[in-house]
């Protein structure tokens, strides 16, 4: 019990650290985060460590990307759709329920 409490109060604690040190800088805390990484980056490029930050891209793998992309948003309409025909199926059948129900029995 008394680890978790510590472990609490230290992420808490971490937390304020960090919001402080985004306000004194006038930035939101992703704008530090993402800040901080690309000063990393280009710290590690300046000293070489960083040869190709990119692979070589070859019109076959771009291809190939276009065709996963295509790909997945066939399926995904088709699958909306589906599920769009599926709503107006159970729309239709509750309306004709509902009128069959408050219809007066003669």
């Amino acid at each position: 019990m008394m680890q978790k409490i510590f472990f609490n109060f230290f992420i808490m604690k971490i937390r304020m650290k960090m919001s402080y040190e985004a306000c004194v800088q006038h930035r939101t805390l992703k704008e530090l985060f993402l800040l901080a990484i690309l000063k990393t980056y280009h710290q590690r490029k300046r000293l070489g460590l960083v040869e190709l930050p990119y692979p070589d891209i070859t019109k076959k793998m771009i291809n190939g990307i276009r065709c996963l992309c295509f790909k997945k948003l066939t399926e995904k309409s088709m699958k909306e759709e589906a599920k769009e025909k599926e709503r107006d199926r159970i729309r239709k059948l509750g309306t004709s329920v509902s009128h069959t129900l408050n219809s007066p029995k003669w």
